[in-house]
Parts: structure tokens; C-alpha cells; sequence
């Protein structure tokens, strides 16, 4: 069985977190109400989570000797401008479920490679990413809520 080529690894987490659905958003900086806090805070602690791993895989990556890449926005996500918070909400959650899926890959290709820091690190991503990926699924589930509520509201009237 070969090798697995850890910077490589390191480099396709690192790309997929920097190019994650979040961070695209974050630059477009939507626009969040007062009813929208909450979304505000899980999309804001996504980003920054992953900027955060983002410099740790990178720093990983060059201590292998290799140059770090951090990948290309998906073009599709350039149509995604100016769109509801409900519905980025929900397009980020499936996009996470994705990323989320990369980097379950990662975790097993590394615990075959015989490198316990890269390993570590990429389950402590793992963890996170999972972590999130609740809290968008309960963001969702309260935007299903709240869209229930309004149209009882509304039947009831």
C-alpha cells in the first residue's frame, strides 16, 4: 500500500476550508438583522475557525517543505449575491455536509501516514467542522420553525 503524500492532504483540507461556501460569503459581507443574530454568530465563528486552521495547515505544510495551496472559489458560488440569509443558511449547510465529507478523507488517508501531529490536526479540524455542521442544521431547523409559525400566524388571522 502506498504512502500517503501528507502535504497533499494537508494542502486539499487547507483549500477546502479557505475555499469553503463561509469564507466566499464572508467577502460578499452579508447583510445580517437584529432577528438574524444568531446566524450572524455560527457564520461568524465558521470563518474564523477556519482562517484559523487555514494558517495551521499552512504552517504544517511549508514544516513538510512544500509550498501551500490554498485553492480557487468554486465559480458557481459567484451567483450566490445578494440571495436571502434563510437560503445561504441552507446552502451553506449542505456545502459544509461536502467539505465536511473531504475531510472525513483526510482523517483516514492520515491515520495510515504515520504522522501524528498532521493527524491530530486534521481531527481537531474534523471535530469543528462537525461541530458547526450542528449548528447550521439547528439554524435550519429554527428557520423551518419560524416559517411555520408565520404562516399558523397567518392562516389564524
Amino acid at each position: 500500500m502506498p504512502t500517503a503524500n501528507v502535504p497533499d492532504i494537508l494542502n486539499r483540507v487547507m483549500a477546502t476550508l479557505n475555499r469553503s461556501f463561509a469564507m466566499y460569503i464572508s467577502y460578499a459581507m452579508p447583510y445580517f438583522s437584529q432577528r438574524d443574530d444568531a446566524a450572524r454568530v455560527v457564520f461568524e465563528n465558521i470563518v474564523a475557525d477556519q482562517k484559523n486552521y487555514v494558517r495551521k495547515l499552512g504552517e504544517m505544510v511549508v514544516d513538510h517543505h512544500r509550498r501551500a495551496d490554498t485553492g480557487d472559489f468554486p465559480m458557481v458560488y459567484t451567483d450566490c449575491h445578494d440571495l436571502s440569509l434563510d437560503y445561504l443558511v441552507r446552502e451553506m449547510t449542505k456545502l459544509h455536509q461536502i467539505d465536511l465529507r473531504v475531510i472525513e478523507q483526510a482523517d483516514r488517508e492520515l491515520s495510515a501516514a504515520r504522522d501524528p501531529a498532521a493527524l491530530a490536526l486534521v481531527q481537531e479540524i474534523l471535530g469543528n467542522a462537525r461541530g458547526h455542521l450542528e449548528n447550521l442544521k439547528q439554524l435550519v431547523a429554527r428557520q423551518k420553525s419560524d416559517v411555520a409559525k408565520s404562516v399558523t400566524l397567518t392562516v389564524a388571522s
